[in-house]
C-alpha cells in the first residue's frame, strides 16, 4: 500500500466522515466499527515506517483514555479471541434510549461502555481523531523525526 501513515489517517478520517453522515443505522455501527479499526491501525503504520517508536505510542496511549478504548475495541472487532487482553473488561457499544439527543435512529444514540463509564460513540469518535491530528501535527512540525 502506497501513502505510507498518512494514507492510513487519511482513510480513518473518511470513515469518521462517514460515520457523521450516516442516516441508515447499520451503515453508522459499520462505519463507526471501520473507524475504530482504521484509526487502531494508524499506530502500527506509524511504528513500521520509522514514523515514531513504540515508546512515543505507547506513552500516547497511555495518555489518552479514548485511544485506550478505541484499541480494545479495534482488537474486538477484528479477533474472535485476544491472547493478551487489556486490564479489566473490554468496552462494548450498546444503543442508549436518547430523545433529547438522538444520533441512532431517530431516538437513540450508539454508546460505549468501559470501566464503569459511559462514553458518547460518535463524540469518542471524534475525540480519537482529534487527538492524532493533535499528535501528528507535533510529528510533522519537527522536520528531523520524518
Amino acid at each position: 500500500m502506497t501513502g505510507g501513515w498518512q494514507s492510513q489517517f487519511e482513510r480513518a478520517e473518511r470513515w469518521y466522515e462517514r460515520v457523521t453522515s450516516a442516516t441508515a443505522e447499520h451503515d453508522q455501527l459499520d462505519f463507526l466499527l471501520a473507524f475504530l479499526e482504521n484509526s487502531f491501525s494508524l499506530r502500527d503504520w506509524l511504528i513500521d515506517t520509522d514514523a515514531v517508536n513504540k515508546t512515543e505510542i505507547d506513552s500516547l496511549f497511555s495518555e489518552h483514555v479514548e485511544l485506550r478504548i478505541n484499541r480494545d475495541l479495534a482488537n474486538s472487532l477484528k479477533h474472535h479471541s485476544i491472547d493478551r487482553p487489556s486490564q479489566g473488561q473490554p468496552p462494548s457499544i450498546a444503543v442508549e434510549y436518547a430523545p433529547e439527543r438522538p444520533t441512532f435512529r431517530t431516538d437513540c444514540r450508539l454508546v460505549i461502555l468501559s470501566e464503569g463509564k459511559k462514553y458518547e460513540a460518535l463524540a469518542l469518535a471524534a475525540q480519537c481523531l482529534e487527538i492524532w491530528r493533535g499528535f501528528l501535527n507535533r510529528l510533522q512540525s519537527n522536520p528531523n523525526r520524518l
